[in-house]
């Protein structure tokens, strides 16, 4: 939708005086003209139509409230609220791109010989985690919108309240000039104060999809090396022992360092959430030993995340030996499989 034509409406009826007022719309109708624009010409518009819809209405509204009152608290709540939904119009197309992609993959994987499948599986829980991770985060934006609206619509109402009471006095007499005035006054200064509420929410807001997006981005490249496993609970990324260490050894390889570098990029998203190093063996060798080994190869881990930046009270290390294979013992695919680094972020912390 092209919403030129709203303004060169009110420019048309108003003359030069609306020219002015066009020319300065506030910074929030600004922005949700842009982002819906941006929004109708993605995929939004084919895999969330409804959503934004309901978007676009919301951006009517406040374009004919800018017509008709200028640049008001109404206004200039309505245009938030109209970001919000183009925004939550995006993610609901993003997650139903995902799941179109699960399906795909899962017919993928039954169509396959059974070499074929684990390369098809493999990609189809990637695609689950993902999918999962865009579900939190619609639920959560879905939530945090119905949330910060019910708190505008009823500081808004009480506002309205206090106007018509106000107006009711008046007419009856029961106010002075200098009384109406003075409380007039303090409603402007309320107003005033509900929409500076409303910038700080929305900058908020912003600097959060920002993160979120930044560790997407993070994750995804995590993803090609290292396996990934989301819960609610927690995320828990595996390093094989063979790519970070030497055998025997619990030096980080040079090799490793980089793939550490994006273990960090993710921990450093993930602000404020406690994590865990816990390092594994195979059943070689003498079980004492093979503790130590894990102990230390967790203990190296953690101080190379801690020099990439990773707060030292959010990181703990420990070792769990041979105590804890996920794979067979009895033959070398499944020792490789239990010769591990997980590094585990508890989803469920406040951040």
């Amino acid at each position: 939708m092209n919403f030129r034509p709203y303004i060169m409406r009110s420019c048309l009826v108003f003359g030069a005086l609306s020219l002015v007022a066009c020319a300065s719309a506030p910074r929030e109708l600004v922005e949700a003209r842009t982002a819906y624009q941006e929004a109708a010409e993605s995929d939004a518009a084919t895999y969330a139509p409804a959503e934004l819809k309901t978007a676009e209405q919301t951006l009517q509204l406040a374009e004919s409230s800018f017509d008709d009152d200028g640049d008001s608290y109404q206004t200039r709540a309505l245009a938030y609220t109209a970001e919000r939904r183009v925004q939550s119009a995006r993610v609901a197309a993003d997650t139903y791109k995902l799941k179109q992609e699960k399906a795909a993959l899962e017919k993928e994987y039954f169509a396959y010989s059974e070499q074929a499948r684990d390369t098809a599986m493999k990609k189809l829980a990637s695609t689950q985690n993902k999918l999962a991770e865009s579900q939190r985060y619609a639920e959560s934006t879905a939530a945090e919108l119905k949330k910060q609206q019910d708190a505008l619509d009823a500081q808004e109402k009480e506002l309205a309240d206090k106007a018509a009471k106000l107006e009711a006095a008046r007419k009856a007499g029961e106010l002075s000039e200098a009384q109406l005035r003075e409380q007039n006054e303090a409603i402007k200064a309320q107003q005033m104060q509900l929409a500076k509420k409303t910038e700080e929410l929305d900058a908020e807001k912003k600097a959060r999809a920002e993160a979120e997006k930044r560790l997407a981005d993070a994750m995804n490249r995590l993803s090609e090396i290292a396996k990934i496993d989301t819960s609610a609970k927690e995320t828990i990324i595996t390093l094989g022992g063979e790519v970070v260490f030497k055998t025997g050894q619990s030096d980080l390889r040079p090799s490793a360092r980089e793939k550490l570098n994006q273990v960090a990029d993710v921990l450093l998203e993930n602000k404020g959430k406690s994590i865990q190093v816990v390092g594994h063996t195979d059943s070689q060798g003498k079980a004492a030993f093979n503790q130590k080994l894990s102990e230390d190869r967790a203990n190296s881990v953690r101080t190379y995340l801690v020099e990439r930046g990773v707060a030292a009270d959010r990181i703990t290390a420990i070792g769990k030996g041979q105590d804890s294979p996920v794979a067979s013992n009895d033959d070398a695919t499944g020792r490789t499989e239990n010769r591990r680094v997980e590094i585990i972020i508890q989803n469920d912390n406040n951040s």
